[in-house]
């Protein structure tokens, strides 16, 4: 048997195209989160409330966002892959966890919990996957094969 469970987003996502999404467990300090690529470079969440997986109802909000400073980071090519760690030596005393967000760009962006891109990992080729390696490093691979 094959359960499935879907739902529309907001109006205003419409046009968008998703090129990838993840799910991440205690992403913040309410909850969980559903992290979002875009196809034109954009990473984006949606922060859902303890105990609920309804996101139809939560405002989707850009990650890497400065408005004082009027600044907006994000990749300059495809979202292709993102993982979410919470692994204590992947965190600070501010965050529950860090995303790590792999483009078309060649570049991995790296991200707290409260959306703020904290630095750029640049590769030799499009990133393709990244992975976990449960001792607080990531791995990484590249179009190019690296």
């Amino acid at each position: 048997m094959k359960l499935e469970r879907t739902e529309r987003l907001q109006a205003h996502t419409k046009g968008k195209r998703f090129s990838c999404f993840l799910y991440a467990d205690r992403a913040h300090d309410l909850g969980d989160a559903v992290f979002v690529g875009a196809e034109d470079g954009k990473v984006s969440a949606f922060w859902l409330l303890e105990n609920s997986s309804k996101i139809s109802f939560v405002r989707e909000t850009d990650l890497g966002k400065d408005e004082e400073a009027g600044t907006v980071e994000h990749h300059t090519g495809k979202v292709n892959c993102m993982m979410y760690s919470n692994h204590e030596k992947l965190k600070s005393p501010t965050s529950f966890g860090l995303l790590f967000t792999g483009g078309n760009d060649r570049v991995v962006k790296v991200w707290d919990s409260h959306g703020i891109m904290m630095q750029n990992m640049p590769h030799t080729g499009p990133v393709m996957q990244i992975a976990d390696a449960c001792d607080g490093s990531i791995l990484t691979v590249t179009m190019d094969g690296y």
